[in-house]
């Protein structure tokens, strides 16, 4: 809910049947409190949310970099549009960040959540169970 539509929906339509300030107003929270209780209310909750920040080690952002790098170029810049974002959500496994005690980091979407080597946090093999649909062959299924 925006500021607009909280003023725009105030009770008994409030901006033209509040009278003009002046000192003969004895109760001015008379008028205005349906409208500011809202907006009171609405500010609390824009900021009791806490932001949802998430800060990377600079190692993993390092690993990133080398990612990219090795993936486009050292000296690339690539932009990743919203659609393909959502493309790699629904194609595939779940993101996974593996960080090794020798510094090495592995960024993998091929296990599902329950392989062997996700819930070890690398130190087990896959038990080769972990099957994932190629998209082209998802997007050819009939009715899809």
């Amino acid at each position: 809910m925006t500021w607009t539509m909280l003023a725009a929906a105030a009770p008994s339509d409030w901006w033209h049947n509040t009278p003009t300030p002046g000192p003969d107003i004895d109760d001015p929270a008379r008028f205005l409190s349906p409208v500011t209780e809202r907006l009171l209310q609405r500010a609390a909750k824009i900021l009791a949310t806490p932001p949802t920040t998430h800060t990377i080690s600079p190692h993993l952002h390092g690993a990133i970099s080398a990612l990219v790098a090795t993936s486009y170029g050292y000296d690339v810049e690539h932009r990743i549009d919203p659609d393909e974002i959502t493309w790699a959500y629904t194609h595939g496994g779940a993101l996974h960040i593996i960080e090794h005690p020798d510094g090495s980091v592995t960024f993998t979407k091929h296990h599902r959540e329950d392989c062997p080597f996700i819930t070890s946090r690398g130190a087990q093999e896959c038990d080769e169970d972990c099957y994932f649909p190629h998209p082209a062959d998802v997007e050819r299924e009939p009715g899809r």
